[in-house]
């Protein structure tokens, strides 16, 4: 396969993330438990690919999540993007990362980037920050995310693995 049409392929996958998050698992899974496939995408493909693809990816996910989504409009053009760099550097800090630091770090992006969330919806008057909200939103959210990444991780880490030994 061409760079090109694995860019493409890599485009078309990362584009049918949000629609999937928003039209497809509501109807398949309880609301707080779908996962934000947006963030854990930007995540990964800023720390797979590294701070340039994981803030383009991070921007185009922000953009469609937005479009898709009524509600506050910018929220994940601004979270997105930064968890893509914020997770393309890590690999410059940490160059010998074992797998379970990556998913160490991945739990931590996935908290901090569901409060953040959380707390600027507050601040817009969305949502209201309380213990019901962290039990039965943000706890649900963060493992979710955390599943799904952390599925994925392990698809791309054993995808490196069996590329490098032949």
């Amino acid at each position: 396969m061409t760079p090109f049409a694995r860019w493409l392929l890599f485009g078309f996958v990362v584009m049918g993330a949000i629609p999937l998050q928003v039209r497809i698992l509501p109807a398949l899974l309880p609301d707080a438990w779908v996962p934000h496939l947006g963030l854990v995408t930007a995540f990964l493909c800023g720390l797979l690919l590294g701070e340039g693809p994981g803030v383009i990816v991070g921007f185009a996910l922000g953009l469609l999540y937005d479009r898709f989504t009524a509600g506050q409009v910018g929220l994940h053009l601004v979270l997105l993007p930064l968890v893509g760099v914020g997770a393309g550097l890590l690999p410059r800090l940490l160059p010998e990362m074992l797998f379970s630091q990556q998913v160490m770090l991945l739990a931590v992006f996935m908290l901090l980037a569901e409060l953040f969330g959380a707390v600027l919806y507050h601040m817009a008057g969305v949502v209201r920050f309380d213990g019901w909200l962290v039990l039965y939103q943000l706890i649900p959210a963060v493992l979710s995310n955390l599943l799904v990444g952390g599925a994925l991780l392990v698809y791309a880490s054993s995808g490196r693995r069996r590329r490098w030994s032949s």
